[in-house]
């Protein structure tokens, strides 16, 4: 699916079921896009230390599971039978959204505090 078509879908409300790639690729954007702007946010306000990755840590996982609530996907659906209550969908993008967040957070940061 084109990285458009999937965004538009990604924003309305489920009318039709998501193929499973689909699904997988959305909400990789959702989280990507989320972590790119409060990393942009954050390194503009010049916020520093901890409070501000965990700060990250809560809202990423909380807007991932909330737009999989939104779309009304079961992740029971999903589930690996080998890894006792551990859906996929719960950190699917997790890992490159975490660095796109530390990346804009540290260049914002840096463009907007250096002299």
């Amino acid at each position: 699916m084109r990285p458009l078509a999937l965004l538009r879908k990604a924003i309305t409300p489920p009318p039709q079921a998501w193929p499973k790639n689909d699904l997988y690729d959305a909400l990789f954007f959702v989280r990507f896009v989320v972590a790119v702007v409060l990393g942009t946010g954050y390194g503009a306000m010049g916020a520093q230390g901890l409070i501000v990755f965990l700060s990250f840590l809560g809202i990423n996982i909380f807007v991932g599971n909330a737009w999989l609530k939104f779309q009304q996907i079961d992740e029971s659906e999903y589930e690996d039978p080998e890894k006792i209550s551990q859906s996929p969908l719960s950190f699917e993008g997790f890992a490159p959204s975490l660095g796109a967040f530390v990346l804009m957070w540290v260049t914002v940061f840096t463009l907007t505090r250096s002299p």
